[in-house]
């Protein structure tokens, strides 16, 4: 089977990216014309976490025997995609607000970008531990068996 978390892993930086990039843009002249395009770039960032997240768990399924220290690693990366879940949909909701308020937007829109630098924040930090799940940890590295001689090479 393919695994599956190694590529959708990557969505949530690229889109929550994007989207910090479309809300400096919103400062300039192009403000009501990306409008509409957030909203439908924070839905997708709510479908890209939720497929990082839940292949994850297919992830950790091929992952077998592993030391605590690892298994602590793992807990410490699925604590942080739980609230990387969380926050996108306060993430949703807060823009969600920040658009059908009447009174007191503001409020909701700087609610909207704090939830926006946490999620920023929380991407940043799982897709960190991932790094060290992978480069320190070795988890889905192939495992290489160096007591093998390879009997094609010649002898010198």
């Amino acid at each position: 089977m393919y695994a599956l978390h190694p590529p959708l892993s990557g969505l949530p930086l690229a889109f929550i990216l994007l989207l910090v990039g479309i809300e400096a843009l919103r400062l300039t002249r192009l403000r009501g014309l990306l409008a509409g395009f957030r909203a439908v770039l924070v839905s997708v960032i709510c479908v890209a976490v939720l497929a990082a997240f839940f292949s994850g768990y297919q992830a950790v399924g091929r992952v077998g025997d592993a030391s605590q220290v690892t298994q602590d690693a793992i807990s410490l990366h699925h604590i942080i995609g739980r609230l990387l879940l969380l926050n996108s949909l306060l993430l949703a909701g807060s823009l969600w607000l920040s658009v059908i308020a009447s009174q007191r937007r503001w409020i909701f829109s700087s609610a909207y970008y704090a939830i926006l630098m946490v999620q920023l924040s929380l991407v940043l930090y799982a897709g960190y531990l991932g790094g060290e799940l992978v480069f320190r940890h070795g988890l889905g590295m192939p495992v290489v068996n160096i007591t093998q001689v390879d009997s094609t090479a010649p002898d010198d």
